[in-house]
Formats: C-alpha cells, sequence, structure tokens
C-alpha cells in the first residue's frame, strides 16, 4: 500500500553518527527503557511509547517493534527496542517523558 503524505511527513529523526556509538547493534526490551527515563514499565509503555506508535513503529521506520497481538495491553510478547536510536529520541523528548506527556 503505497504511503500518504501524512505518513511521509511524520518520520523518526535520522541519528547523528557520533550519537552514543557504544550501543550499535544493541536491542533493549521494555525494562532497559525504563531504566533510562527512571520510570516503571507500565508508564513507559502506556504513556511514552503508545502514544508515540506512528513515529516509533518499525513499520513506519521507528526503533520500536511492538508486541504482535490484537491487545497490547495484555501481551506477554517483549519488545524489541534499537537502544541507539530510542536513546536519541529520548533525550529529544526528555521534557514530554518527564513532565505532562504529549497532548
Amino acid at each position: 500500500m503505497p504511503r500518504t503524505k501524512l505518513q511521509n511527513q511524520l518520520e523518526f529523526p535520522k541519528v547523528p553518527e557520533f550519537v552514543r556509538p557504544d550501543l550499535y547493534g544493541i536491542t533493549w526490551g521494555l525494562s532497559e527503557v525504563s531504566k533510562m527515563v527512571k520510570r516503571d514499565t507500565k508508564f513507559v509503555s502506556k504513556y511514552v511509547l503508545k502514544p508515540n506508535r506512528r513515529v516509533l513503529d518499525v513499520k513506519y521506520g521507528g526503533p520500536v517493534k511492538f508486541p504482535a497481538a490484537s491487545n497490547d495491553e495484555k501481551s506477554n510478547a517483549p519488545y524489541k527496542i534499537q537502544a541507539r536510536e530510542i536513546a536519541f529520541w529520548i533525550d529529544q523528548n526528555w521534557s514530554k517523558i518527564q513532565g505532562k506527556g504529549w497532548d
């Protein structure tokens, strides 16, 4: 299916080469991301990753492979997250993650 104009506008930002080279090829789970932002895994899943699914999902070029289930809330499947890319994204959105979130 071809991408729409809106889909083409919403893309994950390109990570500069100098950002966290120690994380190249590293895959994180939800627990590693929650440790990075100092929030519990439920908060990270519900208030950080899911509201930004359109930008973060690997289907759209992002670094997060969401659990494959009809109801993500009850899925025990793990998240698979590219560490370097999500670390950059978290840095860019730190105030929203620690503040009032996405409106």
